[in-house]
């Protein structure tokens, strides 16, 4: 199983702005579709 599917999301809370576009899809693919992308901002199963 992929390392980064293990690892638990904790929302940070500084000044780094939130994965979007192609980032975010980028390291989506990496979970194996176990996760969905919704509304570009959160994940959920």
């Amino acid at each position: 199983m992929n390392k980064l599917a293990n690892i638990i999301c904790v929302p940070y809370r500084g000044v780094v702005p939130p994965l979007k576009g192609e980032e975010l899809t980028s390291l989506h693919q990496k979970l194996e579709n176990r996760w969905d992308v919704m509304e570009d901002n959160h994940l959920g199963k």
